[in-house]
């Protein structure tokens, strides 16, 4: 175990044990004089190992939680490399699983405030045709003419 400040190596790894017992006993439901009285401490130390115990599970919590983001947009980056020639080529398919992959993207990062609605195919086929010039076949069944 790492050194902290002056406190030798052997008192520091007590302190660390001491905290790591106030915390399950706490987790078992001891109020803090018992944790106290339980590990032969005052009541302010029991309440401080506890609070720091809880301070570090939360700080390798959000590590963990930054690990998983990491590796998911290494994903999502991966995605878009393998499709970006192919969707920049004028490939639809492509086109969308890149879009589709930037949105997830996006909103890992938090890029987005509120709400955010899923890309649907109208806003495909508006790149498409922003970008290539194609524009898409009516759906079966559809009128050219404009009907209400």
């Amino acid at each position: 175990m790492a050194r902290s400040g002056n406190q030798p190596a052997g008192k520091q790894e007590r302190a660390a044990k001491r905290r790591l017992e106030a915390l399950e006993l706490r987790q078992r439901g001891l109020s803090f004089r018992k944790i106290a009285v339980a590990l032969g401490i005052s009541v302010g130390q029991a309440h401080e190992d506890v609070s720091s115990g809880l301070s570090r599970l939360a700080e390798l919590e959000l590590a963990a939680a930054e690990d998983s983001r990491r590796l998911c947009l290494e994903r999502i980056d991966a995605v878009i490399a393998g499709h970006f020639d192919a969707a920049t080529n004028g490939d639809c398919r492509s086109a969308h699983v890149v879009l589709a992959a930037m949105d997830r993207g996006a909103r890992l990062l938090g890029l987005y405030a509120g709400e955010i609605r899923a890309p649907e195919r109208s806003d495909l086929a508006l790149y498409l045709e922003h970008r290539y010039g194609v524009v898409g076949k009516p759906a079966a069944g559809a009128s050219s003419a404009g009907s209400v």
